[in-house]
């Protein structure tokens, strides 16, 4: 087996990356800056990225004015550039003359090796075997003995392919060896520490003879001479040239000189030179370590072809010179030494030898060779094309754009649905400690802004020559938007210098999903470039990009796209995401300048939009094409006011518009609220653990403006800064807070448990105009171990809600299509691909609802309390306010939280309350934001009651056909206790006239009914209240007489459609997975207590609950049928329902909006054909039982002995009132309420005194037990009369076997066939619905 795939050597280039990102005591001391030139703190500060037309010093610039105003102007800031990018960053680059440098062919012979593994010294090393005597040593092996040939399998040597031995002399033994050799004959390496087989006939191919000790081979190698010290060094170069035949096809001429790719290191397979060669196109590469070695260590090794000519010396400036520089420098020495006579015939050039012309060359590289790539160009004018394949920091990304924290909201590949971690700052990642620059690097850690020139203007050197970059989505350490910043800043220099429409537009990136490597897909874009420049002519300027890889393994990036025709480089762009603006605050002197930080605005609410331009007037460019000019400010500023209509979702261009130059546009989005709050967790990158919390928004904090970070309620320090290695515990992030390795340990060694919390205060973001946040995180986990890194994966909860709407940028569809072999062939076929606008809304088990919202004026501050439905769990909050400065807390055991303002007057007529982050006692979150607002009464007024959602229905208004209009219908309607029916079955039923809505229950109802209830018939709905609900709901104990407290009773049919209004949004949260269907009208419930004097009280909640049913409508699946409560917000809460005489029944605690609806939920692997499917489908729709978020119900699962005393508590209703006495059940954990619950009705008493084992999986016999003692809870203890025993009734448990054996008289659990119980087996997830499904039928039976 050889595991060196494309997937595996992606694995290698990851960590070959990773590697060289490893704390390495990376901070060398820095030195000075050379003689003449200023310090790094004399260097100004610059967050943009720097206009490449102002001139750094202004003796530069031969008009005097500071500015490039001419494109021929630009040639003195490019050499200006050129000798900044030396001076401050990579080093002197040694202009080496053309007479020093010569190549030669020559053929030799070499050892017959193979190596396998990986080899990179001194770190790691291959398995070399030499061929010739590996086949000697089978033959050997075969005069003594029998050899056999094994399948080769991902788990090693599998069955007998062939055998052969032991053979009678040795030319039998010869014979022998061959046969098995061409079987398969393989050997073993390690590869990363996993023995893997090569077979040897993959290397000879079939052979007829023994292969030799060494074997034929030609040299080309390329000498430097350096004549003052008589210094000579010789490195060799690999050449695949194209064959006589591919020269005939492809230019006319079998003897045809060709243009060639020269390769940093080895950026194309094999597969893909072959391709090249196809096209007419030679291939050179050499090993960049020849040329100098690539270190990463405090006292880098700098050894090298390089350095052996021209000795490094830190102190000097001409020979201060690193890797990068160096390797790019290679690249000059092998055109010149193309371009340049033989020693041995200096008649022709070593090109003309070769038949490669060294006029027309393309260079590449990958990854830090991707960087020399463009060094290489930069400084060297005979290159005519650039493809530099993800170069990331010290490359393309921009030294100064972060984006570090943020959340992907584009339609990404699953594995890149993530934040973005710590980006390749360079000098940051490198600035010392590495080969690849020298020492004077090094003063720029840290200060990454004062370095007086930006990746972007490195690029701009080779304009207006051909440039394209790769860069990997996934790849998040390549800064995949700093990238296409720096190439838009870039570009601008191509707009400005190119003399036409080609030169002007010959720059381009293409971003796309990757495992850190140079693609099939990637490769027709190069070649399709080369064409144009090398084959077409003028009269043909077309990019035609062909579809080289029309079919592949449809892994990643194995196929090419279908051919396609590009006007020019520029058209090649391909990134899901628009840049900030603010980043390049400049233009080319030809064009306007425009800018702006908004990223984001939110659709449906008002937004103000400054932008910023030179230009007589701004305009802005709504998604559905209507303009609006810009309000002019002064200073350059325009204003846009946006109505809440005016925010459509989609992207918006803001345009210049005037005469004297070229116009500009940029670009920004509006985003939902969920989107634009959507945050995660991410583990650390670059060799540590370093946490962070993420978002999708940009902070609008900064030093001056910070975020407070409080763990376990006390202040951490924080960081503003992008150093690695830093004395706070905290920093700041443009999209976050990251949190470091040190405070882990900290509070792990001062003593930490997850019942504490992280909480961040005073957080602002910029798409969210006005409001302040505040986010805290429970569950987290801390540990010592590793200085802090150990358990970083456990950070805490990662992100609950899938973006709602996808945010592509300017790619007008995101992944390209086709993106995989179906995908193109569907295509070709003439099928319509169509990219989804969102991914299906993640499931979610959260059904904590929001009762109320009251503004509360206080003693001294005034508070908003919100009230829910549930109790949630106290350490995971996130509230955003239109006030800047509160307090939260929660009470009655986190039902109510409680925001107590800092001002006893606030600025706002009504405060408006984000909610994103919450979380119920069982670990669900809640599913998306929601938005709250409580009016501020004024001074004169009293206090408001409460709020909703905006544009919500208060309860009290009602909205169905018994709305009253005239003053006879606003009467109520009385239910005259001396007139009711007489009793049925116990019940004086009394039909109400759906007409009307008001009616009133007078108190002496109560001694009326005697033993009797009342059941009040509304349309199909009953309402069953008997003597003890309707005393509870007056408010008194005992009897009652004329005159006192009566009842007001409000009923309300509300239709089917708008009930479907009502909850479709709380439906659509449910998923794709779950069908709702509403199977008649709602009703509505009001009730309030009067007395005599008038004065009436809203009744919220029932302390006697009372009865509510409905018939089961024609053709409803009882099953699936259940009764739920629509709160204010629209939310759906799941009431219950047993099924009693074809009526649905409830117990209903509360007044309110009641639905009867069909929930079906389906899982991926749980067809209708399972055994289990109608037991699962009724503990789903009971709310009892859910999926796993991807959308699977893992049927075949062990269940938890917590998750089954949940389901219990759940289907017998049970409260706690206390606690466990428990020491594994922590406080404020999912289970924690179910168990406290279980124990106090004597359900659980757990495995030990101290001990339950929520986690442990659950046994049969220990299943029985739980059921058993919560059936004998509610009807008494059971005898058992059958004489039945298991067979198996030995391995019962005795404490179980009493409990085992009521099972089976029940009918709970009857075994599993055979006579058995299998009492130790575990109870699967199938199981555990049968069982509760079991349990419900006897509760109603």
């Amino acid at each position: 087996m050889n595991p060196l795939t494309r997937k595996t050597m992606g694995f290698i280039a990851v960590f070959l990356v990773l590697f060289s990102l490893c704390p390495s005591s990376i901070l060398a001391s820095p030195v000075s800056s050379w003689q003449g030139y200023k310090d790094v703190e004399e260097l100004p500060e610059i967050d943009t990225i720097p206009d490449p037309f102002q001139f750094f010093d202004v003796r530069n610039d031969p008009n005097g004015d500071g500015v490039v105003s001419t494109p021929a102007e630009w040639e003195n800031r490019r050499q200006e550039i050129r000798e900044l990018v030396q001076r401050y960053w990579l080093g002197y680059r040694w202009e080496t003359p053309e007479e020093s440098v010569t190549g030669a062919t020559y053929p030799t012979y070499e050892p017959n090796e193979i190596a396998l593994g990986f080899d990179w010294p001194p770190f790691f090393y291959a398995t070399r075997y030499n061929l010739g005597e590996e086949f000697q040593k089978l033959a050997d092996r075969l005069l003594e003995e029998t050899v056999e040939v094994r399948e080769i399998t991902n788990a090693g040597l599998g069955d007998v392919v062939a055998s052969a031995g032991p053979a009678s002399d040795a030319d039998e033994a010869q014979a022998m060896a061959i046969e098995l050799w061409n079987a398969g004959y393989a050997l073993p390496y390690v590869f990363f520490g996993v023995t893997s087989y090569a077979k040897l006939v993959d290397y000879t191919g079939p052979i007829t003879e023994p292969p030799g000790l060494t074997r034929p081979v030609t040299y080309y190698q390329v000498t430097v001479e350096r004549e003052e010290t008589n210094a000579s060094e010789t490195f060799r170069i690999y050449l695949t040239l194209p064959d006589a035949a591919q020269r005939l096809q492809a230019w006319g001429d079998a003897n045809a000189a060709v243009p060639v790719v020269i390769d940093i290191g080895s950026t194309l397979s094999a597969a893909q030179v072959q391709v090249l060669n196809e096209q007419g196109y030679g291939y050179v590469r050499f090993n960049p370590t020849d040329i100098y070695a690539d270190s990463q260590s405090q006292n880098p090794n700098r050894d090298g072809l390089y350095t052996r000519l021209y000795p490094y010396n830190k102190d000097e400036y001409e020979y201060a010179s690193g890797a990068l520089m160096a390797w790019g420098w290679a690249v000059s020495q092998i055109i010149t030494a193309l371009s340049r006579p033989t020693e041995y015939d200096p008649e022709s050039t070593w090109g003309e030898e070769l038949r490669i012309d060294p006029t027309r060359t393309l260079v590449t590289g990958h990854s830090r060779y991707g960087k020399s790539a463009i060094f290489a160009a930069a400084f060297d004018d005979r290159i005519g094309i650039v493809l530099a394949s993800e170069p990331g920091g010290s490359g393309i990304q921009s030294y100064r754009y972060k984006v570090e924290g943020k959340i992907f909201n584009f339609n990404v590949y699953p594995k890149a649905d993530r934040v973005y971690g710590k980006t390749e700052i360079p000098t940051v990642s490198y600035g010392g400690g590495t080969s690849w620059f020298p020492e004077n690097a090094g003063q720029f850690v840290n200060k990454d802004n004062r370095l007086p020139f930006d990746s972007s203007d490195i690029v701009a050197l080779i304009a207006p020559r051909l440039f394209l970059a790769t860069t990997g989505i996934d790849a998040h350490w390549l800064g995949n938007e700093g990238a296409v910043a720096a190439i838009q800043a870039a570009a601008e220099v191509y707009e400005y210098i190119g003399s036409n429409d080609t030169e002007r537009y010959n720059i381009a990136i293409r971003a796309r999903q990757s495992d850190h490597l140079l693609y099939n897909r990637d490769l027709p874009f190069m070649i399709a470039i080369m064409d144009r420049e090398f084959k077409q002519g003028p009269e043909d300027q077309v990019l035609h990009v062909q579809d080289l890889f029309p079919a592949g393994s449809d892994t990643l990036g194995n196929i090419s796209y279908p051919a396609r025709d590009y006007a020019n480089v520029s058209d090649m762009t391909s990134h899901p995401f628009d840049i900030n603006s603010s980043y390049l605050p400049w233009s080319h002197p030809n064009k306007y300048t425009l800018w702006t930080k908004q990223e984001n605005i939110l659709t449906g609410y008002p937004a103000v939009i400054e932008a910023h331009s030179d230009a007589p007037s701004v305009v802005l460019i709504l998604p559905d094409k209507r303009q609006i000019v810009g309000e002019s400010a002064g200073d350059g500023r325009f204003i846009f006011r946006l109505s809440g209509d005016q925010t459509l979702y989609g992207r918006y261009e803001l345009r210049t518009a005037g005469a004297d130059k070229a116009n500009k546009s940029v670009f920004f989005s509006a985003v939902s609220l969920a989107d634009a709050l959507r945050h995660a967790t991410s583990k650390g990158d670059e060799g540590e653990e370093n946490r962070l919390i993420g978002f999708s928004s940009r902070l609008a904090n900064d030093r001056n403006d910070p975020p407070i970070i409080l763990v376990d309620g006390q202040p951490v320090t924080l960081s503003f800064t992008p150093e690695r290695f830093k004395e706070e515990e905290t920093t700041l992030l443009e999209y976050g807070i990251q949190f470091h390795d040190k405070l882990f340990a900290r509070i792990a060694t001062e003593g930490w448990d997850a019942s504490k919390a992280f909480h961040i205060r005073n957080l602002k973001f910029v798409s969210i105009q006005g409001f302040t946040f505040e986010i805290s995180f429970g569950n987290i986990y801390a540990s010592a171990g590793n200085n802090g890194k150990d358990g970083a994966s456990l950070f805490t909860q990662p992100i609950s809600w899938n973006v709602e709407r996808y945010n592509n940028g300017p790619a007008p569809v995101w992944p390209e299509i086709p993106d995989n072999l179906a995908e193109k062939q569907a295509l070709l076929n003439g099928e319509e691909i169509i990219r989804p606008e969102a991914p299906a809304p993640k499931p979610s088990n959260f059904q904590a609802t929001v009762e109320q919202v009251e503004y509360v004026r206080g003693a001294s501050s005034p508070e908003i309390v919100i009230t829910f439905a549930q109790k949630l769990d106290v350490r995971e909050f996130g509230i955003g306010l239109n006030v800047s400065d509160w307090t939260t807390s929660w009470e009655d055991e986190g039902r109510k939280l409680k925001l107590t303002l800092a001002d006893e007057h606030p600025d706002v007529d009504q405060v408006n309350i984000i909610l994103f982050r919450l979380k119920d006692l069982e670990g669900n979150l809640l599913p998306g934001p929601k938005y709250l607002t409580v009016t501020v009464p004024s001074d004169v007024e009293e206090p408001d009651d409460g709020g909703g959602l905006p544009g919500g229905d208060s309860p009290q208004q009602g909205s169905g056909s018994g709305s009253q209009t005239d003053d006879d219908e606003a009467k109520p309607v009385i239910i005259d206790p001396e007139q009711l029916p007489e009793a049925e079955d116990g019940k004086r039923h009394v039909v109400l006239d759906p007409e009307h809505s008001d009616f009133r229950i007078p108190g002496e109802t109560a001694n009326a009914l005697g033993d009797d209830s009342l059941l009040l018939q509304y349309g199909q709905w009953r309402l069953e209240l008997d003597n003890a609900s309707l005393l509870a709901l007056l408010g008194t104990e005992g009897a009652t007489q004329e005159g006192d407290n009566g009842l007001d009773l409000h009923m309300n049919i509300v239709s089917e459609d708008e009930t479907e209004e009502l909850i479709r949004e709380s439906i659509r949260e449910w998923g794709d997975q779950v069908e709702v269907r509403v199977t008649g009208p709602a009703l509505e419930v009001i009730l309030h207590r009067s007395s005599e004097d008038g004065k009436s009280e809203e009744i919220d909640s029932f302390d006697v609950p009372v009865t509510l049913s409905i018939p089961v409508p024609e053709g409803a699946d009882p099953d699936l049928l259940g009764i739920y409560l629509i709160t204010k917000d629209g939310d759906l809460v799941y009431v219950g329902g047993e099924l009693r005489d074809g009526m649905l029944v409830v117990k209903m605690s509360r007044p309110g909006r009641y639905v009867l609806l069909e929930y079906e939920r389906s899982y991926s692997d749980v067809s209708d054909e399972h055994w289990a499917y109608k037991a699962i489908r009724i503990a789903s729709a009971r709310h009892l039982m859910n999926g796993l978020p991807d959308g699977s119900f893992a049927p075949g699962d062990a269940m938890t002995r917590a998750q089954l005393v949940a389901i219990i508590t759940r289907a017998m209703k049970l409260q706690a009132s206390g606690g466990t006495p428990f020491q594994d059940v922590e406080p404020g954990s999912w289970y924690a309420e179910a168990i406290a619950a279980a124990y106090e009705a004597g359900i659980v008493n757990g495995k030990a005194p101290e001990l339950f084992g929520p986690n442990d999986t659950i046994t049969r016999e220990e299943a029985a037990v739980m059921l058993v003692r919560a059936y004998e809870k509610l009807f008494g203890e059971i005898k058992v009369t059958s004489g039945y025993a298991y067979k198996d009734a030995d391995q019962i448990s005795p404490w179980a076997y009493e409990a085992v054996m009521k099972a089976r008289e029940l009918g709970l659990m009857v075994g599993k066939g055979a006579d058995r119980f299998d009492p130790q087996d575990l109870v699967t997830r199938a199981e555990g619905a049968q069982l509760i499904v079991n349990f419900l039928s006897l509760l109603i039976s």
